[in-house]
């Protein structure tokens, strides 16, 4: 048995209050250190897959939009909005600009008009009085970048497949490439992009 500073024996149960308190004194300083460091690094794994969970959240949202308003225009462009007949009811195509504008007449002989504009909107015409946004449901596409696929929101092809400019009587199709962001429309930003394309025949009325 051990003996205190006066040379006295300790009684059992002292003695072993006084070994767990020496071993909790020289441990906790440790304890401690180790403690903060695991909560340290628990706490940064932590943050980062919160803000990781959190971005990824934001750009799904975002994304769904940019693929709701793509496909929402094209669809209005093929189509038609409401009871004006779109592309797939063109008669002949009357003129092309830039590949970012297209007139046409339609089956109910209608000359509608799709045109891409420098503020990011898509308007649209019917017998050259502006009728609204694409999509139909927006005043404006706030907050929305829209863009061709390599600036050519419509591409034309003749009968026999190939690429044309001129003349407008020989397009017998077109295709629709549209580029949607939200923002800047990279992930790292929290931003949505979609890409969609679609094209539709032109029929030939004499």
């Amino acid at each position: 048995h051990g003996h205190d500073k006066n040379g006295r024996r300790e009684l059992p149960e002292a003695e072993l209050l006084r070994k767990f308190r020496v071993s909790l004194t020289g441990f906790t300083l440790i304890e401690l250190v180790i403690t903060i460091l695991l909560v340290g690094i628990l706490v940064l794994a932590g943050s980062q897959i919160v803000i990781s969970t959190i971005q990824s959240l934001v750009f799904v949202s975002n994304k769904a939009r940019a693929d709701s308003v793509a496909s929402d225009i094209i669809d209005s462009m093929i189509k038609g909005v409401g009871l004006t007949k779109g592309l797939r009811f063109s008669r002949n195509i009357t003129a092309i600009y830039d590949n970012s504008r297209i007139i046409f007449t339609n089956q109910d002989n209608q000359n509608i008009e799709y045109r891409l504009t420098d503020e990011n909107n898509i308007k649209w015409y019917i017998n050259s009085s502006f009728q609204g946004y694409l999509p139909y449901y927006a005043t404006q596409t706030s907050g929305i970048n829209l863009a061709g696929k390599n600036n050519k929101l419509f591409t034309y092809y003749n009968a026999s497949g190939s690429e044309i400019t001129s003349p407008v009587a020989d397009v017998r199709r077109v295709e629709i490439n549209l580029i949607v962001r939200t923002g800047s429309g990279n992930f790292s930003d929290w931003q949505g992009y979609s890409e969609q394309s679609s094209s539709v025949a032109v029929k030939k009325f004499q």
